[in-house]
């Protein structure tokens, strides 16, 4: 599953404006498999990419939840990025509603982000 999904998000990373979403997937990807250091590296390059790009903080921001899925201590980075895509508008924040966030509800941080965002929490 895995292997099917990075070929998918290398390919995808070839494709013209797409390279955000892409290193993000390949970050995701890496973290979910457990490979963590292949996740920092291509998380590192979606960094990179990303100060450059405005309106890609929350790309990097589930990549760090990615990240956060298996090591609690990727959170806090986590948050940050979602602070990032708040204050660029990135009406990805949306996503934030979807069953994937679902482990986050109990968290006092997630709360009072859902609240600043103006969506329950």
């Amino acid at each position: 599953m895995y292997k099917e999904s990075l070929v998918t998000f290398q390919k995808l990373h070839e494709t013209p404006g797409q390279e955000v979403l892409a290193l993000a997937g390949i970050a995701s990807t890496h973290a979910f498999s457990g490979d963590t250091a292949q996740a920092l590296k291509a998380l590192k390059r979606l960094k990179a990419r990303s100060q450059n790009a405005p309106g890609t903080a929350y790309s990097v921001a589930v990549a760090y939840w990615a990240l956060a899925s298996r090591d609690e201590r990727y959170r806090d980075d986590t948050y940050r990025w979602l602070e990032k895509a708040y204050q660029e508008h990135g009406m990805e924040l949306l996503s934030t509603s979807a069953r994937w966030w679902d482990g986050w509800y109990e968290d006092p941080r997630w709360i009072a982000f859902r609240k600043k965002l103006g969506l329950p929490p």
